[in-house]
Order: structure tokens, then sequence, then C-alpha cells
């Protein structure tokens, strides 16, 4: 575990919702890159300031960046953490959409390579972070602290059941010899949770998509959808190909193209003949590979040559991706813990 080899640091206590944040920032980022590259096409590159002076848009992420980090510095609730972490998102895909001014003599926000390399930056600061908490060990006093978190909401929010669940199971892995474990323990139990508030949107919203996610999930016709999606990406993948090689130019980036969209391909083959002979765990790990080669190394190539246009090919194979991962999880691991 990484704590063996760097000591656990009272600097550093891991909130355990922290990966709703990173998925926040994320998606933000990705929607405000995208709705300012569309903003600005339609409006023709309009630029505020007069003839001497350009006020860049990179400076309103910076700002959007300073708006966060001060109300992070500034209030205590967890609400602050979910706004923060989404308008830090958008400050921050601002920000790094003017990456090719910054890397280019010339200062050329059109340099091609611009989408492919803030991909890489997106890809590289998702996964980074997934195995980084991955790695590290849980120490019993976080989930104190994490539960603590959880009671501090109970100040001004109630305490719903989904909530006190969580609290319990957090005291449950704390170190049962700290005496706010026992203290809180008390506590809870004199708490009445209230049910779930289904009137709010989200909640509503989070219900009816894990409803929706379970049905499609244990749906007969899912691997067949599964499988047409993946068949139809590797014909994208291959006519990409074909479209960037029409003017006989071999470089590095085609290529780059050429060598992952062959491995995508080759492992989707192996993953429909594994299916055909049976062996449905082999053939989604195939498939899962298939669709990997194709989110971190076709997709970084296609941005180059396409630019927002690759964005389709991309939610498509993350959307293949997820559904054979849950595959994976329905019928393999959930399979073993029984």
């Amino acid at each position: 575990m990484l704590r063996k080899i760097f000591p656990k640091s009272e600097l550093f206590i891991v909130d355990f919702s922290s990966q709703l944040y990173l998925d926040n920032f994320l998606i933000s980022a990705i929607s405000a890159i995208i709705a300012i590259r569309i903003y600005l096409a339609s409006t023709g590159y309009p630029q505020i300031g007069s003839d001497s002076i350009h006020i860049a848009h990179m400076l309103w992420g910076g700002f959007l960046m300073m708006i966060t980090v001060i109300g992070l510095l500034a209030f205590i609730n967890k609400h602050i953490k979910v706004w923060g972490s989404i308008i830090g998102g958008i400050g921050f895909g601002i920000f790094i959409d003017e990456l090719g001014k910054f890397i280019t003599h010339d200062n050329n926000y059109f340099f091609q390579p611009t989408f492919a390399f803030i991909y890489v930056l997106f890809l590289l600061i998702y996964f980074s972070f997934r195995k980084l908490f991955e790695l590290i060990e849980r120490d019993d006093k976080e989930f104190v602290m994490n539960a603590l978190e959880i009671l501090k909401e109970a100040v001004f929010y109630d305490l719903d059941e989904n909530e006190k669940n969580k609290l319990k199971k957090y005291l449950q892995h704390s170190d049962q010899g700290h005496p706010l474990v026992k203290q809180m323990k008390e506590l809870i139990s004199n708490i009445e949770a209230n049910p779930v508030n289904t009137t709010r949107l989200m909640n509503r919203l989070k219900l009816k998509l894990n409803r929706a996610y379970t049905n499609i999930i244990k749906s007969k016709h899912f691997v067949k959808f599964l499988f047409a999606l993946l068949i139809f990406g590797s014909l994208v993948n291959v006519y990409l190909v074909i479209l960037n090689l029409l003017p006989l130019r071999l470089g590095m980036w085609e290529i780059g193209l050429i060598l992952s969209v062959t491995v995508a391909t080759i492992f989707v083959v192996l993953g429909i003949v594994r299916a055909a002979e049976g062996k449905s765990k082999d053939s989604y790990k195939s498939l899962r590979t298939a669709t990997m080669t194709s989110v971190l190394f076709v997709q970084f190539f296609a941005f180059y040559f396409h630019q927002l246009n690759a964005l389709i090919p991309l939610v498509t194979s993350f959307i293949a991706y997820l559904g054979i991962q849950s595959l994976i999880e329905e019928k393999f691991t959930k399979a073993k813990t029984k």
C-alpha cells in the first residue's frame, strides 16, 4: 500500500465524497470548453477590449477559479464543495481552452494538437485521481472525520436514512476505542432519520437513473446493443484511418492512428470470436481492452485530426466501456461474493 512507502500525513485527510467532486469538476470543465468553442465559432471569434488591449477568456477562467478557492476557504458546508467543484471546473475549462496560445511561439489559439493535449490532461487527472485513492489505505481516523462531516450537515439539514446508514458504516470501520466514536454512536441512536426527500428534483432524478441503470443492465438485449455499438465504433475508427490517409502522408500522427485503431479492432474481433465460443468472461475482457485502447489512444489522435468532432466517437467508446464494466461486475464480480 502507498502508506507503507509514504507515512500517512495529517495534512492529507481523504474526503470519501471526493469522487463526486472530481466528476463535477471534469464534466464542468469539458462542458465549458465545448460551449466556448461553439460560441466563438458561431459569433466569428469576437474580442473583448480595444485596439491595444485584449482581455483573453483565460482571465475569466482564472477569476472563476479564484472565486472557488475563496468560497472553499470561507465556508465549511458540503454544498459549497459541490458548487465549488462545478464553478472551479468551468473556470479551469475556460482557462485551459487557451492552451494553444501558451505552447506556441506565435500564440496560436488554433494550434492543431491543442485538443489532443487537453484530452490527455483530462485523462491524466481522471485516472491518476482514481488510482491514487485506490492505493491509499483508508485510516481509522479518516472514517471518524468523514462521519463527523455527515453529522455536521445535520445541523442545518435533516439527516435522512441514506446519510444515517452511511454514518453507521463509517463508524463501524472507525477505531472503536476512539472517544468520539462511542459518543457519535450514542448520539445517532437518539436521532430520528427522515425518509429520503423524493420531492427534490435531484433525488428523484438519482432514483430514476438508478432504476433505469439496473433495468438496462439486466435486459437480455443489452449485450446485443453493446456488440452493435462496438462494431459501429470499429467501423468509425477504420473510416478515420482511411479519411486521414487520403493525402497519402505518413507522419507520426498518422502512424499512431493506424496502430491504435489496429489494436482496438483486433481486440473487438477477438471479443466477438470468444463470445461465439461461449467464453463470455474472456469476451468481455477483450472488449473492455478494445474500448480502453480506443479511449486512451485512438481518441487522442482523433482529437488531433478532427478537434471537437471527435467527441461523438469518444462518447460512444465511454458508453461501451461503462457497459462492459457493468456487465463484468454484474455477472462475475458479484457472483463471487454470493
